[in-house]
């Protein structure tokens, strides 16, 4: 039997590490690059009627080429590896040819049965672009790794600068840019009660949510937990190391402070909405510290 899972985030909560382990793995093949982004560029361009919107528009167009350029320079990637990011490039991102979008996924499979796709940014996808994913792949496990929102804030913070300035980035300058961040809105990607009840809502029992306190912890456990929900034998061990891509700048007393006010409640509201009462109370820890 086919089977389909989608890691949907949540940002800076170690996905690139996971897919790394789990493309090791022999019982489960992933797609060539990771962060495919298939559904929520076409969410941007169902609700937002970007120009030429048989090839996606102008802006994804740029994006399509970088990840064609990304794959043709990755020399762990085989000829039919790179054919598939090609054809991947060429889809339409439309609602009626989201079956062909699961074609191709199924053209990723290595003769296993499970084939995953992993793109933290489906935390944010809306309910109508949720239930498009659960008509055309009704049996999907989703995986959803949560990180306390404060620290995230921070890491996604310095992550956008390094995009934005590469090596010339500065403490200053991702001090000053996550100031002008820290306001009194919830960044949506930290939004997990609300994230967490619009996937348990299409998806049910079949979301599988998971800390990333406990990644950092002890990677092993946490990657064999994730195996057990997608029916996949344990590894012994695992010689990747978690990735740390940041810049190595602390979070100041003043941001640190806003952000933990920001998200006291939400922490509490997330608590509420565990069901694993170890997870519930390492939830709830995350205003302790």
């Amino acid at each position: 039997m086919k089977k389909f899972f989608f890691c949907v985030g949540a940002q800076k909560a170690g996905t690139t590490f996971l897919y790394k382990c789990l493309k090791e793995h022999e019982g489960v093949s992933l797609t060539p690059i990771k962060e495919l982004h298939y559904f929520d560029e076409l969410e941007a361009i169902r609700n937002r009627k970007f120009p030429l919107n048989k090839i996606a528009g102008p802006y994804f167009i740029k994006k399509r080429i970088k990840l064609l350029r990304k794959a043709l320079n990755d020399a762990s990637l085989s000829k039919e590896q790179k054919k598939w990011v090609f054809q991947y490039c060429l889809l339409r991102r439309e609602t009626s040819k989201v079956h062909k979008y699961k074609w191709l996924l199924n053209k990723a499979r290595k003769g296993t049965a499970l084939v995953g796709d992993l793109t933290p940014d489906y935390t944010i996808l809306d309910l109508e672009t949720l239930k498009l994913i659960k008509e055309h792949f009704r049996d999907a496990r989703m995986i959803l790794i949560l990180r306390n929102p404060v620290q995230r804030d921070w890491s996604q913070y310095k992550m956008h600068m390094q995009h934005e300035f590469g090596n010339n980035v500065t403490e200053d300058i991702i001090l000053n840019y996550a100031r002008s961040k820290v306001t009194d809105k919830i960044n949506q990607r930290s939004n997990y009660p609300r994230i967490i009840s619009r996937y348990k809502s299409i998806f049910g029992d079949n979301l599988k949510i998971f800390l990333y306190d406990n990644l950092r912890k002890d990677p092993l456990k946490f990657v064999n937990k994730v195996l057990d929900e997608l029916d996949l034998a344990h590894f012994e061990n695992i010689e990747k190391s978690i990735p740390n891509k940041g810049l190595s700048v602390k979070m100041p007393k003043d941001i640190e402070s806003k952000l933990k006010r920001l998200y006291y409640d939400l922490i509490e509201d997330t608590s509420e909405l565990l069901e694993n009462k170890k997870q519930k109370m390492q939830v709830k820890s995350w205003n302790d510290h």
